[in-house]
């Protein structure tokens, strides 16, 4: 892990450089807050609601990395293509990424869309595709939950993020796109219809579900010491021979002091 200087912010009063919105999460499907408190155990004490502020500010000021593992690899019988990825680097959407103490002076949403990607295209070019991405999405937003209405202090539960994209979605098989705040995918696609086959594996992390698809598998789990809901998709349509592919988040990699 890299080491990054030591350093002091103000911030707005509440460990941020900036103000957090709040949002009664209470109609979700499927939530739970960086400290634990969830749908499924939402009594929340001052130790949850602490540790969940704790989280949010590694994830805000020291996250540095996501490691996965992401592989894929398919065969129209012609040609056989494959792509792996292991890693994406947080960068905060600059050329040379923001370290911990150059956040200080970000205003608004640190809006990130940052993703590694490796992908083949076989000699059919897009019409044969492998690829497998990690991605931090875009708007990586922290929020103020509530379970109930935001105008009740009472109802406060701790801190998490920013539903993303409304819900889990499936692209295609050569579309770049982060599904939640942290996502996994390898993606296979023989759109030349050789043997028609259509392949992917999806592993997406964040903290709040709005609407739950009954595609999609859904659970809590806990990576590097921090509480997500995690949602994942595995598909296949076509002919023999099926492609291979993995995709899960593993960790999640902080600068140390």
């Amino acid at each position: 892990m890299p080491t990054a200087d030591s350093f002091t912010a103000l911030g707005r009063g509440n460990g941020f450089p900036l103000c957090l919105e709040k949002v009664d999460v209470s109609g979700y499907d499927r939530w739970t807050t960086l400290g634990g408190v969830s749908k499924e155990s939402p009594s929340p004490t001052d130790a949850k609601i602490s540790t969940s502020l704790v989280n949010a500010m590694k994830l805000y000021w020291n996250l540095y990395s996501v490691k996965g593992t992401c592989s894929v690899s398919g065969s129209n019988n012609v040609e056989t293509i494959s792509a792996s990825v292991d890693e994406v680097v947080a960068n905060f959407n600059t050329v040379d990424g923001l370290k911990p103490n150059e956040r200080v002076c970000v205003s608004g949403v640190p809006g990130t869309e940052d993703f590694e990607t490796d992908e083949d295209l076989g000699s059919l070019g897009n019409l044969h595709i492998a690829k497998a991405q990690l991605s931090i999405g875009i708007e990586f937003a922290f929020m103020r939950f509530y379970d109930g209405e935001t105008t009740d202090e009472d109802n406060f539960i701790g801190y998490g993020f920013e539903s993303f994209n409304g819900d889990p979605f499936v692209p295609g098989a050569g579309e770049s796109a982060a599904f939640m705040n942290f996502t996994a995918s390898a993606r296979y696609g023989d759109t030349d219809d050789r043997i028609g086959n259509d392949a992917g594996a999806y592993d997406c992390i964040g903290s709040v579900v709005e609407e739950e698809d009954t595609d999609w598998t859904y659970s809590y789990v806990t990576i590097s010491g921090i509480p997500f809901v995690r949602a994942t998709f595995n598909y296949f349509q076509g002919s023999p021979p099926e492609p291979t592919r993995e995709a899960t988040i593993d960790s999640i990699d902080f600068y140390t002091y």
